[in-house]
């Protein structure tokens, strides 16, 4: 109901996650695990920088490219990160080909939910109908930006080692126009709770679900969707 609390809410949390070296998402533990210095990781969906912020807090150095369809984020994440050897910015989002499209992003009351932006415009309020206090569709609009679409495998990307997909509802297209890296590198992959139709896609490449267990600290393998926000799909050996 206060956009400018809301934006300033967003800002501290970041801050403290940094400040204190916990990833926002508590999935983002296991990295140091799976993945080795020097690792090739890709943040599609980068949103505000979050991702970018867990990859840097691990205890080795990775290099980092980010995907951001949307020009106020992508313009956010340069003025943060700026573009260098360790963080590489890129305008646009992954998909299963080259495209033109338009992203529509949810305003509730002058507050951009900058986090449900989708290229599916059906979608965009399901989620703040459900969340907000005494929803008022009166104060819910949509913004739109055009943007641009590309396959991962038309970048030729050097060997990548790790891919995080929070696109919403677009991961499956993601991971089609990313076929060809799949099969080459056998990445590891973080996707936000993929449904079957992911998990079949990517069962042919021989990879398996798995969620983070914190008492464990380390990842399981599981058959169905748990409470985590994120799963691990990992290659089998």
């Amino acid at each position: 109901m206060f956009p400018w609390v809301a934006e300033a809410k967003s800002d501290l949390q970041q801050a403290f996650f940094r400040r204190t070296g916990r990833p926002f998402e508590r999935e983002f533990r296991a990295l140091g695990q799976l993945l080795s210095p020097g690792a090739f990781c890709l943040d599609v969906g980068a949103n505000r920088g979050q991702s970018i912020d867990a990859l840097q807090m691990l205890p080795f150095d990775v290099r980092v490219m980010s995907f951001e369809p949307n020009p106020d984020l992508y313009r956010r994440l340069v003025d943060r990160y700026g573009d260098g050897d360790d963080v590489s910015l890129v305008p646009c989002g992954l998909g299963a080909g080259t495209q033109r499209t338009t992203i529509h992003v949810p305003v509730y009351n002058g507050y951009p939910f900058d986090g449900l932006g989708t290229l599916h415009d059906d979608e965009t309020d399901l989620w703040l109908q459900h969340s907000v206090f005494f929803f008022d569709e009166e104060r819910l609009e949509t913004k739109t930006y055009t943007c641009d679409i590309v396959a991962l495998d038309d970048l030729e990307l050097d060997p990548v080692d790790f891919i995080k997909l929070d696109i919403q509802g677009s991961e499956l297209d993601a991971l089609v126009g990313a076929a060809s890296t799949i099969e080459r590198d056998r990445p590891t992959l973080l996707i936000e709770r993929p449904d079957e139709s992911i998990r079949d896609y990517l069962a042919p490449f021989g990879y398996r679900m798995y969620d983070y267990d914190p008492k464990q600290d380390r990842v399981v393998q599981v058959e169905s969707l748990t409470g985590s926000v994120n799963m691990f799909l990992l290659p089998e050996p």
